[in-house]
């Protein structure tokens, strides 16, 4: 693996789907990249919350698994041999001379021609279920690296979202039970997902928390305690409880740097771009960024009365914001 410090012509931060085809196309044109990614392994979410989970809704497959989705693409941009710096945060983008400079948590400088933030949601972590503090690892995981851990098993999974409706669908056939418990009678998750949940009979409890964990003789998990609003308390037999609650998220530091004009000081903003965000944007409309003081001084042109448009074409008036004008 080349050393930090190194110059590339690309560098992409964040490993997830969309980091790693940018890798392989980078390459399929010739380019150097290096590819910064806090999580230690390539993949993104797909890796850290549903690598053994159905994916439906990729271009080209009716389903894949989510693990051999990012496998696939990892392969694709091998023969490029890209270089992967996993479990490194990207902390600074500064502009230099010839290009920008990307500096990693740690101290370690890349320098590259160009900069491609692929971060998603941006780094993120597992909310902690307040029951289950100390159980981690223990009989309570965030995620199910393998469905076969849990085969047999009685399995508890806190949470109303897709992740927490995906996780039954997935352990329902190979688990002794599965039962879902939610805080609230309605979900996050999309309601036919909901509905193939509810035609397997599983059973749902909603309005209720885990409230315990309770530990077996050589302590190892064996029930949790449930509490319901409206009824009485509840124990269910689980030797695994899965936690699918919404991770908490934070954008990398290097996210936030300004881009216009910091990082291409060079380039002429298009008069037509018309953008106000002052900072990185994902949206496929926006092409540049406009500072603030920038936005100030072009709002204030706009409102001089009097001021006359410079296209040549007669029906013009003043106060234009034709693509030809100011």
């Amino acid at each position: 693996m080349t050393v930090p410090g190194d110059t590339y012509d690309l560098v992409i931060i964040g490993a997830g789907p969309t980091g790693l085809f940018a890798a392989y196309y980078a390459g399929f044109r010739g380019l150097s990249m290096a590819v910064v990614d806090s999580l230690p392994e390539p993949g993104g979410q797909v890796t850290a919350m549903y690598p053994e989970k159905m994916i439906y809704d990729v271009g080209g497959f009716a389903e894949v698994r989510g693990r051999d989705l990012v496998d696939g693409l990892v392969a694709q941009a091998a023969p490029w041999k890209p270089t992967y710096l996993l479990g490194r945060k990207a902390e600074k983008l500064e502009s230099v001379d010839g290009g920008v400079e990307l500096t990693l948590d740690g101290g370690d400088v890349l320098r590259a021609g160009a900069v491609l933030i692929t971060a998603g949601i941006g780094e993120f972590t597992p909310r902690p279920l307040p029951a289950g503090e100390g159980w981690l690892g223990r009989g309570m995981v965030h995620f199910v690296p393998s469905l076969q851990v849990h085969a047999g098993q009685h399995v508890v999974v806190v949470g109303g979202g897709d992740s927490a409706f995906d996780w039954v669908l997935a352990l329902h056939p190979i688990a002794a039970s599965v039962t879902l418990v939610h805080r609230r009678a309605k979900f996050r998750a999309a309601e036919s997902i909901v509905r193939q949940v509810r035609d397997l009979g599983v059973r749902i409890i909603t309005d209720a928390e885990v409230t315990r964990f309770v530990e077996a003789p050589d302590g190892s998990l064996s029930a949790v305690d449930v509490s319901a609003k409206g009824a009485d308390d509840e124990r269910l037999p689980a030797h695994s409880v899965v936690a699918a609650l919404t991770p908490a998220t934070r954008s990398s530091p290097a996210s936030n740097a300004p881009m216009w004009p910091s990082v291409h000081p060079t380039h002429r903003r298009p008069p037509w771009v018309r953008s106000t965000h002052p900072r990185p944007h994902w949206g496929a409309r926006t092409r540049t960024w406009a500072q603030p003081e920038e936005r100030s001084s072009r709002r204030s042109r706009r409102r001089t009365p009097g001021r006359t448009c410079r296209s040549t074409a007669p029906s013009r008036t003043p106060g234009c914001r034709c693509r030809d004008g100011w």
